[in-house]
Parts: structure tokens; C-alpha cells; sequence
């Protein structure tokens, strides 16, 4: 199947730095109307086959960067580059019909995006068919793009903490949208021009920045993006972004939550009668009046339109859990917000392992191991019916765990000797929603 491309915008410029965490979510709402599966199942490699009726979500940080420019375009030009190959595995044992890859380096051309698509994702691996994806998008970051000037302050012009978001080059660790369903490029709005000080009561007074460095930063340091989807002959807004920084400085910190904050103003969240006259009452159309994408258009997503917000949402540092968590919460107590909270049952003995090893003296995971705190999201709206959601984390011993760095058998020195890196450290998030015409 040829694979078609979104190409609205005549350049692409992305980048950012490789995001660590992953994400982790327990419990499931008690109203929420989940299949039921096995306790045997949760947790382990086997993912359950959606409704007919149904559309997988999914977002995935996949860590597919380069060291350098150009690096990433080699390794995907032909079949056998190990972690794009572990990656490819794992999405085609979710076989999402759109995913948000995150964490991946983009060009101009869009090379990579096709060439991942063509030469890992449509290929089999094993016993899993490949997985097509007709049409995608890789549109315009803000990462490893070079700011012209000392915002890291350490004396010197360029590098990656100058760029206006984190990065050694523009188009490290992008964003990827792939779907199976058409892309309305017409209707696509960027946001990536968007002044950081246009938003009201932003944090970037409390950063060291000079009034003329204010005036440079934009408020998104890798993306955001409201790209529709037709599904089913309607749009569904698929809200994409994610964070780039890798120093997880306060800067960066105060960043991330003036972005996470105009998800929430987008969306429109309306305000009950009663407290309409209530200046501090939720999110309104005041909100909105700042929001301005990169074509000039004003305003946020229109009344009762259908989304899902994806992404990595928080850099998910072990220190930082307190501090993420009111940070999503701007988002998550919008009412037109959905959080599906899927589970994952390797996830809670990860992050009950951390809370035994990880110290104030040691308080982040080593290279190579996951982190247990929640980054990335699927968050569909009140409008879609969540009918299942899922992490994809098995653990030792059971089918995939050498996709996420365990091993096949629980038992064994050659197994143990052969365990290799998982290529990402965070896990692959997937929702299924129910988007009737």
C-alpha cells in the first residue's frame, strides 16, 4: 500500500532532545465500561483485538534520535537497525489505526517518517504482520532550532539548550502522526509561533529570561498540533505534542505547564451557569483569545468537535511527580476531558521496586531502566466512548518482554546473558474509543 503524506507546510523543522520516562496509570474508574480480561492478562504481551466499530489510539516515545543530523535517515534507509525493528514489533502487536510517535528524528522531506513506515512498520516480524499506514504527518517543531541567543546562559551562542526547543539539530526527537484513516491537511493547525508570554498569567515571568529572550521563546518546545482525522466521514482531532527539554530544569518545568494548560484552554472548557460571571471559574472563551496558530487563524477547537489529546505530556522525573501531577490535572479537570487511566500490572511492580531503591541520594532510575511515572497520554473526548485502554509492558517470562528489556524465561543464565536494552524507556499507550458517525 503507498503511503501518502501530509505535506501542508513547505518546511519541516522538528527536533527534540530524547524524552525520558513512561508512562504508568493504575486503577480503572469504576464506571468506566472496560472489557473485562483475565488478571493473568494485564500486564503481560498479549493486547486484546478492538471492537469492529472501534479505533485504536495510540502514542509511543519511541527514542529513534541520532547523535547528529542525518544519522537516524542511514539506519532507516534499510531493514535491520535493532531498535527501530523493536520499536516496528511493538506497534504491530497493538496495530493502533493512528499512533503519535514521539521521540523520533524528522527532515524536511519527511525521508524517515517513510522510510520507518515502509521499511519497519509494513514488514513482519516473527508471527505479527506488518501494519500499513496510508497516510502521514510530520509537520514543523520547535527543537534544535537555533534561537540566536544564550538562553541556557552559560556564556556562549548555540548549542542545545540555545534552540528554542532543546536539541542538537532541528528535527531531533520530532513527532510523527501515522494513520490509517485520511488526513485532512487542509484543516491542520500548528501552534509552534506561538509566543510563550501571549499566555495569560504564563510562568515565563519566573524564569531567568531577559525581556528581549521572553519575546523569542515560543510556548511549545517540540509541537503542538491539531491535525483531523475523517473517520468514519467526521473529523477527529488528533491534539499532538511533546516536551523536549533535557536538562527537566525549573525553567523547563514552568514550561511544561503552560502547555499542558493550553491544551486545556483549546479545548474550551465551558463554564457552568452559575459561574459564568466567576473570572477564576474554569476555562472559557477569554481563554481562547490568545490562541493564535502559525496561519494566523484565532481561537480554539470549535464546541462539541471530537479529539484526543496525545503525547508526552511531562518529562514523568521521579522528583518531579508531585509537580506533574498539578500540572495535568489543568487538563485532566476539564470535563470534556476523558482519562482512560489504563493499567499496567508490570508498571505497579516497577514503581513499587522504585519507591524500595530509588533514594533523595538516588532518586532517578539508572540508564536503561523505566521509569514509573505517568508521561504519556491518550485523553479522549466526553463525545468518544472509551471501550478499553491498555500499556503495552510485559514482563519477564512472558511473550514481548524482550521488546521492553526483559527475558523470555524468568530462569536461566543464557537468558539473563542475552537480555538485551529495551530501545525506548518509555511503553507504548494505547486507547480504544468508539467514534459512531
Amino acid at each position: 500500500m503507498p503511503t501518502h503524506h501530509a505535506t501542508k507546510f513547505g518546511r519541516v523543522i522538528s527536533a527534540a532532545v530524547v524524552a525520558a520516562g513512561l508512562t504508568l496509570s493504575v486503577g480503572l474508574p469504576a464506571s468506566a465500561s472496560y472489557q473485562t480480561l483475565e488478571a493473568e492478562d494485564l500486564g503481560t504481551g498479549y493486547v486484546p483485538a478492538q471492537d469492529s466499530s472501534d479505533v485504536r489510539v495510540a502514542t509511543f516515545d519511541v527514542n529513534l534520535v541520532g547523535s547528529s543530523s542525518g544519522e537516524l535517515t542511514e539506519r532507516l534507509s534499510t531493514p535491520g537497525d535493532r531498535d527501530a525493528a523493536q520499536v516496528a514489533q511493538i506497534i504491530q502487536r497493538v496495530r493502533p489505526e493512528v499512533i503519535v510517535v514521539t521521540g523520533f528524528d524528522t527532515d524536511a522531506d519527511q525521508t524517515n517518517a517513510e522510510a520507518f513506515s515502509t521499511n519497519y512498520l509494513a514488514v513482519g516480524s516473527g508471527e505479527y504482520d506488518g501494519i500499513d499506514y496510508p497516510y502521514s504527518y510530520a509537520g514543523p517543531v520547535n527543537s534544535g532550532v537555533d534561537s540566536g541567543a544564550d538562553l541556557d546562559q552559560d556564556g556562549t551562542i548555540g548549542g542545545p539548550g540555545d534552540a528554542l526547543g532543546h536539541g542538537e539539530y532541528p528535527g531531533q526527537g520530532g513527532m510523527v502522526i501515522y494513520s490509517q484513516y485520511p488526513i485532512d491537511t487542509d484543516n491542520i493547525r500548528t501552534f509552534n509561533n506561538l509566543s510563550w508570554t501571549e499566555v495569560p498569567d504564563s510562568k515565563i515571568a519566573q524564569t531567568g529570561y531577559s525581556e528581549n529572550e521572553k519575546d523569542l521563546v515560543p510556548l511549545t518546545s517540540v509541537g503542538a498540533w491539531d491535525v483531523p482525522i475523517s473517520v468514519h466521514g467526521r473529523p477527529l482531532h488528533v491534539l499532538a505534542s511533546a516536551s523536549a527539554e533535557a536538562s527537566r530544569s525549573e525553567t523547563h518545568a514552568y514550561r511544561q505547564d503552560d502547555q499542558v494548560g493550553f491544551w486545556a484552554d483549546y479545548v474550551g472548557d465551558e463554564q457552568p451557569d452559575e459561574q459564568a460571571d466567576d473570572a477564576n471559574a474554569g476555562a472559557g472563551a477569554d481563554d481562547q483569545d490568545y490562541i493564535t496558530d502559525d496561519e494566523g487563524t484565532s481561537g480554539g477547537l470549535d464546541d462539541g468537535a471530537r479529539f484526543v489529546v496525545a503525547g508526552q505530556l511531562t518529562p514523568g522525573t521521579e522528583e518531579a511527580r508531585a509537580q506533574d501531577s498539578e500540572t495535568m490535572s489543568q487538563l485532566l479537570d476539564v470535563d470534556r476531558v476523558t482519562d482512560p487511566e489504563p493499567t499496567s500490572a508490570q508498571g505497579s511492580r516497577q514503581a513499587t521496586e522504585a519507591a524500595a531503591t530509588h533514594t533523595w541520594l538516588n532518586p532517578e532510575p539508572a540508564p536503561g531502566e523505566p521509569r514509573s511515572a505517568r508521561t504519556d497520554y491518550i485523553l479522549p473526548s466526553e463525545e468518544l466512548p472509551v471501550t478499553n485502554s491498555g500499556v503495552y509492558w510485559p514482563a519477564s517470562g512472558q511473550d514481548g518482554a524482550e521488546l521492553v528489556g526483559g527475558t523470555a524465561s524468568l530462569s536461566g543464565l543464557l537468558s539473563k546473558l542475552s537480555r538485551q536494552p529495551a530501545a525506548t524507556d518509555h511503553r507504548l499507550v494505547w486507547t480504544d474509543i468508539n467514534p459512531q458517525p
